[in-house]
């Protein structure tokens, strides 16, 4: 959770646009991104609160490829969204698409909503990564 916060303290959210959307109060937003206040000194309350408002903010919509790929939209830039793909049943793999315009990330969505997306005629930046409990 306080990687959560951290990263939305330091977007370029303004801490009016954080309190009002998050239900923390102004004061607290502000003291925590001017560095007056420690996040270690937030309460249970409020730390739950800007995670949860981050985690609304950041997820636009989850789709299930195949039952083999799991892929989560999210705001990137103005109007523009990222795609987060992670492998449904091994988390270890996964990657990003960042559609070039407006018409792409449409023409992406409408793929992702229908099932019928092939990943390779996607540039996708592929990741991997060992978790834990999972065989390498």
């Amino acid at each position: 959770m306080r990687k959560t916060i951290e990263t939305l303290l330091e977007s370029n959210l303004t801490a009016s646009a954080i309190a009002k959307g998050s239900g923390v109060p102004y004061s607290t937003i502000h003291d925590l991104k001017s560095g007056k206040r420690e996040l270690d000194k937030l309460s249970l309350l409020n730390a739950e609160k800007l995670a949860n408002y981050f985690e609304e903010e950041n997820k636009m919509n989850t789709y299930n490829v195949r039952d083999t790929w799991n892929v989560t939209e999210q705001e990137f830039d103005f109007d523009l969204h990222k795609f987060f793909i992670e492998g449904a049943t091994d988390p270890r793999h996964h990657g990003w698409i960042y559609p070039d315009d407006l018409k792409q990330q449409d023409q992406l969505r409408a793929e992702l909503e229908s099932g019928e997306i092939d990943l390779d005629e996607w540039q996708v930046e592929w990741y991997a990564m060992h978790i834990p409990g999972y065989p390498r």
